[in-house]
């Protein structure tokens, strides 16, 4: 008689997909360098910002920086009153990370809202 061999049990955890390592990285950051917590809700809402300003134009709420690669490029999203840096993985439509403060410097004079634009 011959014996076949048994299958291998599939595993039980699927390992997480890229999308939301990115999440969970971008969360952690987010709270690292600026002390609080960033829910999901606000970074999909963040997410949202970015996928909603297609052609990059200072909106208020997003402002396209630079493209670093076909994959990701870098933006300013304003959260409350603040504006953070982040590169954005346009493929899997995430944040990768949020940036110190620094990096926005260089890019000022295209996330500042000047009286013209503001209707005052």
């Amino acid at each position: 008689m011959i014996r076949r061999p048994r299958p291998r049990p599939k595993r039980s955890r699927r390992s997480p997909k890229n999308r939301s390592i990115q999440r969970a990285h971008a969360r952690r950051k987010f709270w690292g360098r600026f002390g609080k917590e960033l829910s999901l809700a606000e970074y999909e809402a963040l997410v949202r910002k970015i996928v909603d300003n297609g052609g990059g134009e200072n909106n208020g709420e997003s402002v396209f920086l630079f493209k670093e690669s076909n994959r990701v490029s870098h933006w300013a999203v304003r959260k409350g009153g603040r504006w953070y840096a982040v590169p954005f993985d346009r493929h899997r439509k995430a944040i990768a990370t949020f940036l110190p403060p620094e990096a926005l410097w260089p890019h000022l004079d295209r996330i500042v809202v000047t009286d013209d634009q503001n209707g005052c």
